[in-house]
């Protein structure tokens, strides 16, 4: 899971309620690897594991090279979005252009939408936005989506859905995302809708029981070398991806 934020950026912020979309997508996401480590067969991965390491900005294309380092087979980009227009609200899911992956992400962003708007969430429905200054394309000649948070992971051969859960400006959303309740709902609405569109099934009580437990290790520095650090940065992204590896 991603959340493009992070570090000195805490993403769109309501002032009068106090409410910032690093601190709530992260929460999302979390929970969201929870609800769906319920599943047999199912490994998923953040490329922001813990709050207290939101870390520093990593540019796109390094996340994506940690997703590729997973051998991921799905990626969800967290989001709550903003406007300056008050009166914006609901749920926008943005998926690639590329025809390889673009009917498959749509049968999944429509399911992510549908569920959210059984929460009272309106649905703004499906966008594409392709790259505007026309400097690149696809193997297959389509030109490069404009968002490089799904553009790279797509070029590994990652499908990505990148979701807005609601606005963040919207008095009337922020009632979507003002508490720990609420915050879990929209994952588990998140998790039903990724569950039912790869057909899995859930875990038994016993295998249930079995938690593995590991330890992120703190690793201190700042160089940006792919090859040789791209673990290390694990713990020092501004998004949240849901990175999901099906065993």
């Amino acid at each position: 899971m991603t959340q493009d934020i992070g570090g000195n950026d805490t993403g769109a912020i309501n002032q009068s309620l106090a409410l910032y979309e690093r601190n709530q997508v992260w929460k999302i996401a979390s929970y969201l690897k929870t609800y769906l480590e319920e599943y047999e067969d199912t490994k998923v991965y953040l490329t922001c594991p813990t709050f207290q390491t939101l870390g520093e900005t990593i540019p796109r294309e390094i996340r994506a090279d940690i997703m590729k380092s997973y051998n991921a087979d799905l990626a969800i980009s967290i989001h709550i979005d903003s406007n300056a227009n008050p009166s914006l609200n609901g749920a926008t899911a943005y998926i690639t252009a590329l025809p390889k992956y673009n009917s498959e992400m749509r049968k999944l962003a429509n399911e992510l939408l549908t569920n959210l708007t059984k929460l009272g969430i309106n649905s703004n429905g499906i966008k594409l936005r392709h790259t505007e200054s026309n400097d690149g394309y696809y193997l297959d000649g389509t030109l490069l989506d404009y968002y490089g948070i799904i553009r790279y992971p797509t070029l590994h051969d990652i499908p990505i859905v990148l979701l807005e859960h609601c606005y963040i400006s919207n008095i009337d959303d922020c009632k979507f995302i003002d508490s720990a309740e609420d915050l879990k709902k929209l994952a588990k609405s998140d998790s039903d809708a990724i569950a039912s569109y790869l057909n899995l099934k859930k875990k038994s009580n016993e295998e249930r029981n079995k938690v593995e437990i590991t330890r992120d290790t703190k690793i201190e520095g700042t160089t940006l070398s792919v090859l040789n650090n791209i673990k290390r940065y694990i713990t020092n992204v501004l998004a949240v991806e849901t990175v999901l590896k099906l065993k």
